[in-house]
């Protein structure tokens, strides 16, 4: 590499800074297993969070179906009271 920016009219100590600089970048952006690892865990948090708060949603819409159904059996039972002698 160094010689292709040399051929290209750059000076050697200058076409070294450009690959230090590279490198440098690379290893800025780079994920090493550590990384990789909280992210992971980090993800994992938020999707059993998600899937705690849907628990949460779906235990309370159940609690809402089960209070509905016996306010309509006992408008029923009360119903045919009033109809049958």
């Amino acid at each position: 590499m160094a010689q292709r920016l040399e051929s290209s009219g750059m000076e050697r100590a200058q076409a070294y800074a450009v690959i230090e600089e590279i490198g440098n970048a690379i290893e800025k952006f780079a994920a090493t297993p550590e990384v990789l690892r909280n992210e992971l865990e980090s993800n994992n948090k938020v999707i059993f969070q998600r899937i705690d708060r849907l628990e949460s949603l779906v235990k309370l819409g159940m609690g809402w179906l089960f209070a509905f159904l016996v306010a309509l059996l006992g408008g029923m039972m009360g119903l045919m009271g009033m109809l049958l002698p």
